[in-house]
């Protein structure tokens, strides 16, 4: 690990590993909550915790939040189909096959859009991008698997990524948001954490200069370095939390 990094960063990310098995949640996202969380300050940082410590707490936290969610609307799922009365089975079609637009999921703005379509490129999944298109333009999930000629579980896989990657963008654009506003000094000791790392350190100070992150997205992913790309933006949110703890 090299002198930039956070210390205990990858017993961070090997706990992030273990507390998403079972749910629909990627291990970066996680790790992305709760740096959005302490940043904004929704979550706390107690002082007598290492950074280890706090992430392992508030991680704990939010997987305890998404399983009370899953274990919430299992007993709706339930409540609704005790009940033959047809009215009423109607009622539980539209609620779980309605194809309303979940805030988290809703594609808002050509920009976001083409970010997601930029990291929904590859070879595994080609009709991804084409999905995540077509219900931007109005379509229904419904509607989308008969054109393409998927079946239900290929569409479902599709959007959980289409939303990891709706996610991902929205964590990317906060990201790039703070370090436009911050503070020289807090530039500063960013940079001085990321010395070693040369990828994530001129990833920063371009964020710092402009915050045109869809840009820098683009840049990587042309050149078939979506992971490097990845793990650059992961070492700028552990150096901006250890910038934060440093200057009190």
């Amino acid at each position: 690990m090299t002198p930039a990094a956070v210390p205990g960063r990858l017993r961070i990310e090997l706990q992030a590993r273990i507390f998403v098995r079972g749910t629909c949640m990627e291990s970066d996202e996680l790790e992305n909550m709760v740096v959005e969380g302490l940043l904004s300050e929704r979550r706390r940082w107690r002082r007598d915790e290492t950074i280890v410590d706090c992430f392992g707490r508030t991680m704990r936290r939010m997987v305890q939040d998404y399983w009370r969610r899953v274990l919430r609307d299992r007993d709706v799922m339930v409540t609704l189909s005790a009940d033959d009365d047809d009215h009423n089975l109607q009622d539980h079609d539209r609620i779980f096959e309605s194809d309303e637009p979940d805030p988290e999921r809703t594609i808002q703005g050509r920009q976001d859009l083409d970010s997601i379509l930029t990291l929904l490129s590859n070879e595994e999944h080609p009709e991804d991008p084409e999905i995540a298109r077509l219900h931007a333009e109005g379509e229904s999930y419904p509607v989308i698997s008969q054109r393409l000629n998927l079946n239900e579980t290929e569409i479902e896989n599709a959007r959980m990524r289409i939303r990891r990657a709706l996610k991902a963008v929205q964590a990317d654009d906060k990201l790039a948001r703070y370090l436009e506003a911050a503070a020289y000094d807090e530039i500063r000791r960013i940079l001085d954490l990321l010395r070693d790392n040369g990828n994530a350190r001129e990833m920063a100070q371009r964020l710092a200069n402009d915050g045109d992150i869809a840009v820098i997205r683009s840049e990587f992913i042309e050149r078939g370095e979506k992971e490097k790309y990845s793990a650059a933006l992961r070492s700028i949110r552990f150096a901006v939390l250890e910038a934060k703890s440093c200057g009190g």
